[in-house]
């Protein structure tokens, strides 16, 4: 019986929950994730670009897009 990857429907090897890049992806999503809560806690006044872009962005672009952090 084969296996597919929830997020892009592959067929998996065996053993694992994902394909490799839904897996990659999804642990980039919570590295990042992670990074935000901790900056927020111990450094609440310092947003730096790369981890909080959404501070950066222009008006127009902020109407256009939603951010999700996690799932």
């Amino acid at each position: 019986m084969e296996r597919y990857c929830p997020d892009c429907g592959v067929v998996l090897a065996a053993g694992h929950a994902r394909c490799r890049p839904c897996f990659l992806r999804l642990e980039a999503e919570y590295q990042r994730k992670t990074e935000r809560d901790w900056m927020r806690r111990n450094f609440p006044g310092h947003r730096p670009r790369d981890l909080f872009p959404e501070d950066y962005w222009e008006p127009a672009e902020i109407k256009n897009t939603s951010v999700k952090e996690g799932r």
